[in-house]
């Protein structure tokens, strides 16, 4: 009889913790499902051209970055790659340490610097690609959500369409 309640209390116990690793398991994907909704986003990325001279290029980012806690949070960094097709023409890393009051969108903005060594290179390729070349801008923001880091990852592609050397004879 003994044996017979060891089993029951086993068979128990098995089944306790099934039920309890299946409730957690569906907690966690709701949970997942609402951290998606409140966290901080990058609501729109522009980018514009900004000093230019022989040597290189500045290109100027602009992000609305939208907080959605009753708290200020900090965006810590931003690194970026910036890609004119499958070359990558700028690697950044950025310390920003900017506060993001609360909940709000605020401007953050940063800047690459492009070596103008690279762009007769591009151009060549550019040309063999019939004038066309996509231009990527990607990388990641990182937050300090009151102490626990958070990266939100951004990607803008951009098609690059030129017609300078006008069409071929058909």
């Amino acid at each position: 009889m003994i044996l017979h309640s060891r089993k029951l209390a086993l068979i128990g116990i098995v089944f306790f913790l099934f039920i309890m690793v299946s409730g957690v398991v569906g907690c966690k994907s709701v949970q997942d499902k609402k951290s998606e909704a409140i966290t901080p986003t990058v609501t729109s990325l522009t980018h514009t051209w900004g000093n230019i001279s022989d040597q290189q290029t500045q290109i100027k980012s602009r992000a609305m970055v939208k907080n959605p806690y009753p708290f200020a949070i900090v965006l810590k960094t931003i690194d970026y790659d910036v890609m004119l097709g499958d070359t990558v023409v700028v690697h950044g890393v950025i310390t920003k340490n900017q506060e993001l009051p609360s909940p709000s969108e605020t401007e953050v903005t940063f800047e690459a610097v492009l070596d103008n060594a690279m762009l007769s290179q591009l151009w060549v390729t550019h040309l063999r690609n019939k004038e066309q070349t996509t231009f990527t801008y990607k990388g990641n923001m990182v937050f300090d959500l009151r102490g626990v880091d958070w990266k939100y990852s951004f990607k803008q592609p951009y098609e690059i369409k030129t017609n300078l050397l006008g069409q071929r004879s058909r």
